[in-house]
């Protein structure tokens, strides 16, 4: 079967994503003799509108159960990342399409994260004492958007505009 990779054009750009938090615990064994994987206590998904320049921002912030007294967790973490991203397509000027636009947007981005994230944990996990900690899948939904005003875009330069 021959199979044709075909060109595809997306409005949807990434200019560039990093973690800016990466905190992180694996716990030996000691007096338990098996520990448990940890869940995620926590997913916050930040956005800021887009601005003029039809540019925007996404972060997915996950922290894990914690429980240390206990030795009940074999890992503890919070990671965060964050992702810059633009639109070349048509956007609206009406409100309620234009915040309907801007959640599918703020989805799609916190999609893409929480795959790098996903990575970034069984990456630092795969060499440990422990078995690799896979995030779950999950769905983001239009509640768990936390709009966020002005954040600074970082520029290729190293400057912050705003």
């Amino acid at each position: 079967m021959d199979v044709k990779i075909l060109p595809c054009h997306s409005p949807f750009k990434i200019e560039g994503c990093f973690f800016p938090e990466v905190l992180f615990q694996a716990f030996p064994q000691k007096k338990r003799k098996k520990r448990e994987m940890p869940s995620l206590r926590e997913i916050r998904l930040f956005f800021s509108p887009i601005d003029g320049d039809n540019r925007f921002q996404a972060s997915v912030k996950i922290v894990s159960e914690q429980d240390e007294k206990s030795e009940r967790f074999c890992y503890s973490f919070a990671l965060t990342s964050v992702g810059i991203f633009g639109w070349d397509g048509e956007t609206t000027s009406d409100d309620g399409e234009r915040k309907k636009f801007e959640e599918h947007l703020a989805i799609t981005g916190a999609s893409m994260l929480y795959s790098g994230l996903r990575t970034m944990l069984q990456t630092i996990t795969a060499m440990g004492p422990h078995p690799p900690c896979i995030l779950p899948p999950i769905r983001f939904v239009p509640e768990m958007i936390e709009k966020v005003e002005e954040v600074p875009f970082e520029d290729r330069d190293g400057t912050q505009e705003k």
